[in-house]
């Protein structure tokens, strides 16, 4: 009780209300003895008209005037004082509003972050997960899923998602495409049936594209090096990706992207790139000995010292196509090519190893 009573004084005295009080007590302690004195002088004058008592008169009248305009005067200063002081008041309130405000958002960030780091740790246990292909599966959605809900995440968990991709093209070391070499210029290569990705993989890459097409950025997937001979990869998206030193050969790409991609030195020895688009790609020094390029789109690819040795591009658009020779062409099996402006080599070059008569 005594306590309370304390905290009300510290408040009132804390908002200058107290001030209030001044007023007040000066009108008490000389205000009301004047208006006495006045009455009094007051009622000599009426009873006796004198000089000296009409004197007395004036000096009451102009003592309880002097009195009224200071006490006025306090009262105007006190309430000055009190809006000052109940001002900030009310701003040092408001600040620790803010501060409250901004304490409760940062906790609000840190267990939403706190939230995400333990789902991307789950989702990585996930993937992990070496015996069942439905853990893995949910690990690739649950990454998806967090890449919504944290944007700031989101290139991360594309690093994740092509590192586990590298991660399964490695264990594949001993299904690699096989080559034979013949006593020719060319090299004849023996294919395979192409092995199908893993619906985890797909899926990775699926997810994996969602991402970055959303989530728009210079920086590119990292797959150098990776080894994907003898898969069917129909259709998969590799757009911008680093895919120096990848090897592709015996693969089927039908239709897949490679646009802006970085394909130096790549290896697509007798893969099937039927309609696949490699706009703007790096292929210097690629390898397409043997590969079926047929409709392939090339438009603006830098093609300097690529193979293309026994390479059958019926239909390929080569417009605009970087750093091409006659020499590199003059072995390949053209019909209906277009050819980038400068290279003196007939569209139809070859076309009868085709089975086609020009």
């Amino acid at each position: 009780m005594q306590r309370t009573r304390i905290e009300r004084i510290k408040k009132t005295v804390k908002s200058g209300w107290f001030l209030i009080f001044i007023p007040v007590g000066i009108t008490l302690l000389f205000l009301v003895p004047a208006v006495i004195r006045l009455n009094k002088d007051t009622a000599q004058v009426h009873k006796d008209p004198t000089e000296e008592n009409k004197r007395e008169f004036d000096v009451s009248l102009e003592r309880v005037k002097a009195i009224t305009s200071g006490i006025g005067t306090l009262a105007t200063i006190a309430g000055g004082i009190v809006l000052y002081l109940n001002f900030r008041v009310a701003n040092r309130n408001a600040a620790i509003a803010n501060k409250n405000s901004r304490i409760a958002n940062r906790n609000v960030e840190i267990a939403n972050a706190k939230q995400v780091t333990e789902r991307f740790s789950k989702a990585i246990d996930q993937l992990g997960n070496e015996d069942q292909i439905q853990v893995r599966l949910g690990g690739v959605y649950s990454l998806e899923r967090i890449a919504k809900d944290s944007p700031e995440d989101c290139w991360t968990i594309v690093e994740v998602l092509s590192s586990f991709i590298r991660e399964y093209a490695a264990k594949r070391k001993d299904e690699r495409f096989s080559l034979e070499v013949k006593a020719t210029d060319n090299q004849t290569l023996k294919k395979q049936e192409p092995i199908r990705l893993p619906t985890d993989i797909q899926t990775a890459f699926t997810v994996m594209d969602r991402i970055y097409k959303e989530r728009t950025s210079d920086r590119r997937i990292d797959l150098q090096g990776i080894d994907f001979s003898n898969t069917d990869l129909v259709g998969v998206n590799f757009t911008g990706a680093n895919l120096i030193d990848a090897k592709f050969c015996g693969a089927d790409l039908n239709v897949a992207q490679f646009n802006r991609a970085l394909l130096i030195k790549a290896d697509f020895r007798a893969a099937n790139v039927e309609i696949a688009f490699f706009k703007d790609a790096d292929l210097t020094g690629a390898d397409f000995r043997s590969a079926i390029m047929d409709g392939a789109q090339l438009q603006g690819a830098d093609l300097e010292g690529a193979q293309l040795q026994g390479a059958q591009l019926q239909g390929a658009d080569l417009e605009n196509a970087k750093c091409l020779t006659k020499e590199q062409l003059s072995q390949s099996k053209l019909y209906k090519t277009k050819l980038p402006a400068g290279i003196d080599i007939n569209p139809n070059h070859n076309c009868e190893d085709l089975g086609i008569t020009p």
